[in-house]
């Protein structure tokens, strides 16, 4: 059974994008990247939240970004 989620965890997008320092779109980015899950509390409209804690994990764990292309070709590095 999940834990409940303490409404003081919740943050807007664009309140999370300015505590992490970062635009709402690197925030949008995070999220569809490393699969955090996203909320929407009775009567506040399409307004989408996340629990503060689990974007910032998700935006502080480093990422790969790649091994050299199969060919060895350097100009066709995988990147972000």
């Amino acid at each position: 059974m999940e834990d409940p989620i303490e409404q003081e965890d919740l943050v807007t997008i664009e309140q999370a994008a300015s505590r992490l320092n970062i635009s709402s779109r690197t925030a949008w980015e995070v999220l569809r990247r490393c699969g955090v899950d996203r909320y929407r509390v009775p009567g506040q409209g399409k307004t989408t939240y996340v629990r503060w804690p689990d974007l910032e994990r998700a935006y502080r764990t480093p990422r790969m970004i790649g091994p050299l292309a199969e060919d060895g070709d350097e100009s066709k590095k995988l990147a972000a």
